[in-house]
């Protein structure tokens, strides 16, 4: 379990990524309203848990579970919603 704050980040890099081509820590920060080092603490745990990866012009991928995961979050958020 990642825990809501880091469900929250993983979500919004999947949203990001369909809006922009490219997804920057800056982009988070900018989207969740969060501060860099924020945004830099939880890109370094969600690596560590094989979530994200980071390019070497530091753009956020997220790995396959990642993705799996983030759509996951993002229909439950929709559905909740839409209820």
């Amino acid at each position: 379990m990642l825990g809501k704050s880091l469900e929250d980040y993983i979500e919004a890099i999947l949203i990001l990524g369909y809006e922009h081509d490219q997804v920057r820590s800056v982009d988070v920060a900018n989207y969740l309203g969060y501060s860099k080092p924020s945004v830099s603490h939880a890109v370094k745990k969600l690596q560590e848990y094989g979530y994200l990866t980071v390019d070497e012009c530091h753009l956020l991928h997220l790995s396959a579970r990642g993705e799996e995961t983030a759509l996951r979050l993002y229909e439950r958020r929709c559905f909740l919603s839409a209820s």
